[in-house]
């Protein structure tokens, strides 16, 4: 492992991928960092918090989101969160995972895949979710659920694993402000 500080924040290469670790809430320097030195694809008004972790993030793609502090963005196998989408604090999102029934516990292509986060969802802390799920439009992700499965748009899921519970309005107008504190128009 190869550890680098950077503009308040900290950069390690682990095992072929980069993990970028943000310590400070400079907006606009991490931004610059995330945009110009990794190549990520992300909205001018996306809001990153301090603490949130972003492996491989030239595979991440962010319109204009909230994610809130000590997130883990597991980009290795690609994550697209579409527009006005808010991630809670310390929300998990995995691209991959270990076959635990494999002699090597590798990674097999049955346990990786694209992680999809549709328009206005919103993600409540302490979530997780697992590669290849699509949550809808509109989706509610209660807190501390599991999520390993795709949801339903304007569902709201909640538990271990994640089931639908209930139904979101789909009079949704919001568009978040790019602000980093509280965030609505």
């Amino acid at each position: 492992e190869i550890g680098v500080r950077l503009v308040g924040s900290e950069m390690c290469i682990r095992d072929r991928f980069i993990v970028l670790t943000v310590y400070a809430n400079r907006v606009f320097e991490t931004k610059i960092l995330y945009k110009r030195v990794f190549c990520m694809d992300i909205d001018k008004k996306t809001v990153i918090s301090a603490g949130c972790e972003i492996r491989s993030p030239w595979n991440v793609h962010m319109g204009n989101c909230i994610i809130a502090g000590n997130c883990i963005i597991d980009g290795r196998s690609g994550i697209i969160i579409e527009d006005n989408v808010v991630l809670g604090m310390n929300v998990h999102i995995w691209t991959q995972e270990h076959d635990v029934n494999s002699p090597s516990f590798a990674v097999t292509p049955e346990h990786r895949g694209e992680v999809v986060i549709g328009e206005r969802a919103w993600v409540c802390s302490d979530s997780t979710i697992l590669p290849g799920v699509k949550i809808g439009e509109g989706a509610v992700i209660a807190a501390k659920a599991l999520v390993c499965k795709n949801c339903e748009p304007y569902g709201i899921y909640g538990g271990v694993p994640a089931k639908k519970i209930s139904d979101r309005t789909r009079n949704l107008t919001y568009v978040l402000s790019g602000k980093p504190h509280w965030h609505f128009n």
